[in-house]
């Protein structure tokens, strides 16, 4: 199982990650339909255009939604608008996750959040990874913009966090340049372009 508090459109995976997860070898990755589905906040905001991997990750979730359970022994299930709120035991291992149905609403700020619904499931596991996202952290005299945990930035270049204005010889990569995605080819990429700004 695999969990994501937030519907598809809202989802920090790359478009290669889920793709990848869906190619694992022996296994089937399971999508439920009515999880794919896009919810009115994220339709409201799917009309008004996103960017190319988000629109990715919908399309893909939602064909691989028709495909079923699959014929391979394994499964990955893909639980989406699912937020883990209790982990439960037995002899000292877990046995099983109780988790929360969530709904979608817009905050005053505009972003999309998951609010519990009160609807409780229960799933037997032996495993939990616990993988709650990346948000950076200040570096004392580096621009930083509390608000998304990140370096504020154009193209790699720092930007002070008041003005705007590029800082001379200040730059930055990966994740707090751009936030908790990509694999290794990402950030490759993404260190390149930042060296030639």
């Amino acid at each position: 199982l695999v969990f994501g508090r937030r519907g598809p459109l809202q989802a920090a995976f790359s478009p290669k990650e889920i793709k990848e997860i869906a190619e694992l070898a022996g296994s089937d990755l399971v999508v439920r339909p009515e999880e794919a589905e896009l919810d009115p906040v994220s339709r409201e905001d799917f009309a008004k255009g996103v960017e190319v991997p988000a629109r990715q990750n919908v399309e893909f979730l939602l064909e691989h939604a028709k495909r079923g359970e699959g014929s391979n022994p394994k499964k990955v299930r893909l639980r989406l608008l699912a937020s883990p709120v209790e982990l439960l035991g037995e002899g000292g291992k877990v046995s099983a996750v109780r988790i929360e149905r969530n709904g979608l609403a817009r905050g005053e700020d505009g972003d999309v959040r998951a609010r519990g619904s009160g609807q409780l499931e229960t799933f037997p596991v032996g495993l939990v990874f616990r993988s709650v996202g990346y948000f950076g952290v200040p570096i004392p005299g580096v621009s930083f913009d509390a608000k998304k945990g990140r370096i504020p930035n154009e193209g790699g270049r720092v930007r002070d966090a008041g003005s705007g204005a590029p800082l001379p010889g200040e730059y930055v990569v990966g994740w707090a340049k751009r936030g908790p995605s990509g694999l290794i080819g990402t950030n490759r990429a993404d260190s390149s372009a930042t060296v030639e700004a």
